[in-house]
């Protein structure tokens, strides 16, 4: 199975949500309107084929585009 690319900002709020952010931290987190996170996450999913965001983070762990490191916030 080939890796899904996503682009940066949409790993970036893949890898927070995996790490148990909700959306609207995740906006404050990367400086972003809540809207454009929903968006990148939204794609995401569709890029992963997944169901859920939830679906999504585990997903990105399988396809090692979330790591372990990627789950312990700063």
């Amino acid at each position: 199975m080939s890796r899904p690319y996503l682009s940066p900002r949409q790993r970036d709020c893949v890898r927070l949500a995996a790490a148990g952010l909700e959306q609207r931290h995740i906006a404050d987190r990367l400086g972003l309107k809540f809207g454009t996170v929903r968006i990148h996450l939204t794609d995401a999913r569709k890029l992963l084929g997944a169901r859920n965001t939830a679906h999504a983070a585990a997903l990105a762990v399988h396809h090692g585009i979330v790591t372990a490191e990627h789950l312990e916030l700063p």
